[in-house]
């Protein structure tokens, strides 16, 4: 947190050039909330399609 109020601090000092937009540090990607979204969405999709299937099969349990 001390590195990140230090980079602040040093974009916001009047020796710095350029636009403000080019001073701010970049946004963290990170790995494991990726993988938690896909897990999520694979869950979901899975899901889904198992309640499709289940009204799928009662159709067709009435056709004769």
């Amino acid at each position: 947190m001390a590195g990140t109020m230090d980079r602040l601090e040093d974009c916001n000092s009047p020796e710095t050039s350029g636009t403000a937009g080019d001073a701010l540090p970049s946004p963290r990607v990170y790995a494991r909330r990726w993988v938690f979204l896909l897990v999520v969405s694979l869950l979901s999709c899975s899901n889904a399609m198992q309640i499709l299937w289940a009204s799928l099969l009662q159709m067709c349990c009435l056709l004769p």
